[in-house]
């Protein structure tokens, strides 16, 4: 199995982000209106996590 650098590792995070965007962008809201704060939420923490990795993964590139 090969390892991963962090140039791909964090294209590939780059990539997951674009797809929770993607997936925050086509909610049907109004389907969705009594659990939208609940998506919203749990697809903003994803994108956040997603962005907290990337960080760590750098800092520790700096290391």
């Amino acid at each position: 199995m090969k390892i991963k650098g962090v140039s791909e590792i964090i294209k590939d995070l780059t990539e997951m982000q674009e797809n929770v965007s993607e997936k925050i962008d086509n909610v049907d809201w109004e389907k969705n209106e009594d659990r939208a704060e609940e998506i919203d939420n749990r697809l903003n923490d994803v994108y956040m996590n997603i962005d907290q990795a990337m960080d760590l993964i750098k800092e520790i590139k700096e290391i």
